[in-house]
């Protein structure tokens, strides 16, 4: 019942996703690749290390979203980009790669691991730490 009156008896699949979205203007449809029922963002790699990174597309932004363990990461990009792309779950240490994913061929949204407190075996982690030290310091297209 709170959720038509925040979303103004709106009740469709967006709106009990998330419900805080109400109407969504054209202009931010057209940005977000909203057209019709065909999903918009695309999972496009994961890289666990420098060599499985993709290829920069110089032509295409990339944002990446960076934040300590089990903090929302991967449910924020879900909630960005009005998808289910990004998996999320309630145990910290899940995301244990760069997980770049595809938003209209306009943008390229990553997620990436958590730092702080993981299920995860030390050199794991390193192996991580050093990899986004990698990716942030030397990507190009990184905005």
């Amino acid at each position: 019942e709170a959720r038509k009156l925040r979303n103004k008896e709106l009740d469709t699949k967006l709106t009990r996703r998330y419900v805080l979205y109400g109407d969504i203007a054209d202009r931010e449809r057209i940005l977000l690749g909203l057209r019709g029922n065909k999903k918009a963002t695309k999972f496009v790699a994961a890289a666990t290390t420098e060599n499985d990174l993709p290829d920069a597309d110089e032509d295409i932004p990339e944002v990446a979203f960076a934040g300590r363990s089990n903090v929302g990461k991967s449910s924020l990009i879900n909630a960005v980009t009005c998808s289910g792309a990004a998996r999320s779950s309630d145990v910290p240490g899940k995301t244990q790669s760069l997980n770049f994913y595809d938003v209209s061929r306009r943008i390229r949204i990553i997620d990436m691991p958590g730092y702080g407190f993981a299920f995860a075996a030390q050199d794991k982690v390193e192996a991580w730490n050093r990899l986004m030290d990698k990716y942030l310091t030397g990507r190009k297209n990184l905005k």
